[in-house]
């Protein structure tokens, strides 16, 4: 099979979109703690130009986010600072995707990929918020309120289709309240059409719909 391929070198010239630059994805959250990735990474973006990367499983138990100690929950941000403390110091922002479920959270046991990632809607959504909150209070105040995140929701998505309920209203809006008010300071912004959940009106049973980000 032979491939031909013609160029016109007379025709108006038209700009090349890096699009590839703005975002490079990788598996989860666990993997970013290792030498051999923060390596690979490191000479990706000297050589690519990326400015962004994305990976699930930044809630997952593997990180120890947020643990259940008796009736007590545990919250730490240890190995995600290790991770986006690395990722700054070579000039690049991670796209923050709130998921998975913790175990200590979740309203059921439904897993998905090999390393077992809880796809279930939180028992508690009071609980989810507070989360989310102190995890964007705590990035904010350790980096200095300087730009240097941006959004994205991955909760729910990667599971069987129809299997993860929506997030009902008060979650979205807690979350939601929280980030407009990081990017009235400067501090989050928005990649393209990743963004956090929002909820659509017109629902009478509180539970609210997501919409596509």
């Amino acid at each position: 099979m032979t491939t031909r391929f013609t160029c016109d070198f007379s025709a108006k010239p038209e700009a090349l979109p890096h699009f590839w630059e703005h975002c490079v994805g990788s598996g989860h959250a666990t993997l970013a703690l290792r030498a051999d990735w923060q390596a690979q990474l490191k000479q990706c973006r000297e050589a690519l130009g990326f400015r962004h990367v994305r990976f699930h499983g930044l809630l997952d138990d593997d990180m120890n986010t947020v643990i259940e100690q008796g009736d007590e929950l545990i919250y730490s941000f240890h190995n995600a600072d290790q991770i986006y403390d690395f990722l700054r110091s070579i000039d690049m922002r991670p796209i923050v995707e709130l998921s998975f479920m913790p175990t200590a959270l979740a309203s059921g046991d439904q897993t998905t990929f090999h390393y077992k990632a809880n796809v279930t809607p939180p028992a508690d959504y009071g609980q989810w918020a507070t989360l989310v909150s102190k995890a964007a209070s705590h990035w904010i105040d350790r980096h200095h309120r300087q730009p240097c995140f941006a959004t994205a929701s991955g909760q729910g998505r990667n599971g069987q289709p129809g299997t993860v309920q929506a997030p009902r209203r008060g979650q979205c809006a807690a979350v939601s309240h929280r980030r407009e008010a990081c990017q009235r300071q400067g501090q989050v912004e928005d990649a393209g059409r990743a963004t956090l959940p929002r909820c659509r009106r017109g629902r009478s049973d509180g539970r609210g719909v997501a919409d596509e980000a």
